[in-house]
Order: C-alpha cells, then structure tokens, then sequence
C-alpha cells in the first residue's frame, strides 16, 4: 500500500518521473537505430569445397582432414561435422555462445585460401555464416546506372564518378559495384630472365599467393561502448607496387626484374540489364548506428541529384530495392493502427461512459506506454526494424485496458463520496491485482521464450527481440496504469 501510496503523495516527483519518461522516450525515437532487419548472427560457419575430377577419398584426405586440423589454431570451436559427396563437400563448425563470429570468419577465410592454393587448378573452399543476418541489417538499397555504351566503360564510369558521390552521403558504409568486369593485372613470366637470376617459377608464384592474400585478422578493440574488428591489408596497391615486390628473401630481385606486368580486363561475373539496355548495379549498406529512414532519404535525394547531372551524357538511374521504403511502410502501417485504435477506443468510451475525462485518460496513457516502450528498446540496446515492429503492433491493443480499468475504480470511489487522494489509494488498492494478473496472462506466453534454447543463437535472438518488443509496451502500460 506504501508503494502504491507514494505516486499520489508525491505529484511532483511522479510528474517529473513520468516526464523524464516521456523525454526519453522522444529522445529513443530521435536516436534509436532503424534498420531492415536485427544484426543477429548463428554460431556456426560452413566450409564448402569442390575439387572437380577427384574421387571422395581423395577430398577427404587432401581437404577435408587438413582443414579440421588446422582448426585446432582457431579458438572456441565446439563441434564439428563434415560430409562429402563425390567431388564436392562441406565442414560445419559450431563455435560456442559469445563467439564473435566475424573474427573466427576472418580466421577461417585465411585458413581455406592457404589451402586452396595448394591443391589442383579449379578447387575452391568457400566460407560462409549460417543464420547470418548482419549484413541484412546494414542493407539499404540496390541501384541500377544504364547508359549507351558497353559494361566495362559504364563499370569505369560508375566507379570512378558515380560510387564516390553515393559513398560520400552521411551514414553509407559500403557501396558495391555489380555488373561488367574490373580491371585485373597480368603478370608474364620471362623464362629467360627467371633462368638468369635462378629464381623458380613456382617461387614467384608462392610469394604472389602471399602478397596478394585477403586482410588478415589482427584482434579487436573495445572501447566508447563499440567493438572494432582490426584488419591488416598488405595487398599491393597498383601495378607499380606489385612490381616492387621482392621475391627471393635475401635477394635484391624483385617482380618486375623477371616478368612484365599490365592492366588487363577482367573475367565478367555479373549482368544487368534495365529495359533492355546495359546497367551496371549499386548495392547500398549503412554504419552500425545510421537511421535507415533517414539515410533512405538521403540517398534518394542523392540520386535524384545525380539524375539531372548525368541527364546530358545519356545515364540514367533507377532504385530497384529501397529497405528505407519498407520500414517505412511498416512505421506508418504502425501509425494507422495506433490513431485507428485510438479514435475507436475514444469513440466507445465516449458512447458508453460519457465522460470526457475517461476520454482524456486514454488519450494520454496510449503514447506515454508506446513512448515508455521505445525508451525501454533504446536502453535494452535494440532497434526498430520489422521485428520489432511488428511486436509493437501486437503489443498496442493491450495499452488501453490498464488505464480503463484503473480509471474506473477510481471514479466508483469518487462518486461514493471519498475526496480524490483517497479514492485514487482505493481504486489503485483493488486493481493492483487485476492490472498485474492481466499483464501477466498477456506476458506469459512471450516471457519463457527468452529462457528458452533453441539451438541456435540466431533463432535464439530473433526470439528474444520478438518477446521484447511485444512486453514492452505491457510493461509501458503497467507503469503508467501503477504511476
């Protein structure tokens, strides 16, 4: 009774209590991060391999049974089971809970390049995540360039005058380019000048291996409430610099003292085509923390932009996907349901109860729960995106009943005659269990999902967003309904 005495004793700390809520709660939706999808990942990796022309036993023993040994340097890994079938196969790797998962791909990327460089013209070992979501969280827009002139010229274009301006918008990450092929370097062994030297040609092409190797993992460092991966990057930067390369350690010969190195066009692995015409594509990501409404705006305004300054050289530009436009429609959608809901429970206590201040009640009590609710999301650390979003809109026919039933015991009390802090002591006394049992039938159902193992972390964390997003707002409700 204490507790519940202690909102009506003291108005002005429960109006600065409850202010402060809503303060917050305007702040979460100014700050909040908006995205297509949460960044939830699995805690396995998938090693597929193919060796074309080899008999299973041979896969085994010269890809399969290297690779589970050389998981030994790889930390944390749980389990692992591997399958072949004919030429082909794959290696699961299950890591345990906390893994961070990016830094042991990094790991296991390095580990299968070492090894396909080893093995017989046309073998390839990929690595790729299972349940991995992440990227789709930071996936923004894909984009089509078309102009009158063939793949490669509009590839050179967009990369050089277009992908720059698109990368430059606050908020873009990455931009990728599809689409013709990009430029690659040849390099021409002279047998003469290899001869001349006593450098092998296989030595050249071991050192080569070595140089032009994917960014190896350096560790993590954590500060400022963020983790950041740290990468090495050796890579030559241009054919000047590959041509610097020294081959034979404590030897001054270097790869331009044997071989000839050009330009070159590289093999097409992509085709757009928009209208029948050539396109080359652009797929968008954002940062981490960037509010994809937002930056969906920006980059339409950008490429609107772009639009009427290429107009003249014949370049046009159309958005194939836009995931700004589909959270969009998901917030308004939300919108909807909230002022429908809100005009219709309005309506019915207006016809029914005939009173203004019921009216006035709920109409207060609705957007402080969903603002308390999205002040709850932002310190829980999540975002707003379809899953959320969609517990929010299950979770907002439930806000009206707290406040209604409260309202009414205190308003039986008044008209029995008692002055308004006492009746609002009684009212709160006899609905306090009726308000908590109710939340909790509703609860109950999400609530051990939380605490339950699905297996799988990803799964695991779809869930847990789910539940949280549908208790929230009940939990919003509850605090104004006791406040």
């Amino acid at each position: 009774m204490t507790l519940l005495a202690t909102p009506v004793r003291r108005p002005v700390a429960t109006a600065m209590f409850f202010t402060a809520l809503v303060l917050l709660g305007l702040l979460a939706w100014w700050k909040i991060p908006v995205e297509l999808f949460p960044p939830v990942s699995g805690d396995s990796l998938y090693l597929s391999f193919v060796r074309p022309g080899s008999p299973p036993e041979v896969v085994e023993r010269e890809i399969l049974m290297p690779l589970e040994a050389r998981l030994g340097a790889v930390g944390d890994v749980e389990q692992t089971e591997g399958e072949i079938r004919g030429a082909t196969g794959f290696l699961r790797v299950r890591f345990e809970k906390g893994t961070d998962i990016k830094v042991r791909e990094l790991e296991l990327r390095q580990l299968a390049a070492e090894l396909a460089h080893s093995q017989p013209a046309g073998t390839t070992i990929d690595v790729s995540a299972a349940n991995d979501f992440s990227a789709m969280s930071r996936f923004v827009m894909v984009a089509q360039v078309t102009a009158p002139v063939d793949r490669d010229t509009l590839r050179s274009l967009v990369e050089e005058e277009i992908e720059p301006r698109v990368s430059g918008v606050g908020g873009v990450s990455r931009v990728l380019v599809f689409g013709g092929s990009r430029q690659g370097i040849r390099v021409d062994l002279s047998p003469s000048r290899l001869a001349a030297l006593g450098v092998a040609p296989e030595a050249v092409a071991r050192r080569l291996a070595e140089v032009i190797a994917p960014p190896r993992s350096a560790g993590r460092i954590d500060g400022f409430g963020r983790r950041q991966i740290v990468l090495v990057d050796g890579r030559p930067k241009g054919v000047a610099s590959l041509g610097e390369v020294l081959l034979v350690p404590g030897l001054p010969v270097r790869l331009r003292h044997v071989a000839s190195i050009d330009r070159t066009g590289g093999r097409e692995r992509t085709l757009f085509r928009v209208d029948g015409r050539n396109a080359v594509g652009l797929v968008v990501f954002k940062n981490e923390s960037a509010n994809l409404v937002r930056l969906g705006r920006d980059l339409r305004r950008r490429f609107e932009s772009l639009r009427g300054e290429f107009a003249e050289r014949g370049v046009g530009f159309s958005i194939n996907f836009d995931a700004a436009e589909v959270v969009e429609k998901q917030i308004r959608r939300l919108e909807k349901l909230t002022v429908a809901g809100f005009v219709i429970a309005l309506v019915a206590l207006m016809l029914f109860l005939r009173r203004l201040r019921a009216v006035l009640v709920v109409a207060l009590a609705v957007p402080a729960s969903l603002l308390i609710a999205l002040a709850l999301l932002y310190l829980a650390g999540q975002s707003l995106n379809l899953i959320t979003l969609f517990g929010l809109a299950v979770g907002l026919g439930m806000l009206v009943d707290n406040a209604i039933v409260v309202y009414e015991a205190i308003q039986r009390q008044l008209e029995r005659g008692r002055d308004a802090t006492a009746a609002t002591l009684e009212g709160g006394r006899r609905t306090v269990r009726a308000i908590l049992a109710a939340t909790a039938t509703n609860a109950i159902v999400f609530f051990p999902l939380v605490f339950v193992d699905f297996g799988d972390s990803a799964m695991q964390a779809l869930v847990t967003i789910l539940a949280l997003a549908y208790l929230l707002p009940l939990a919003g409700s509850l605090i104004v309904a006791l406040g």
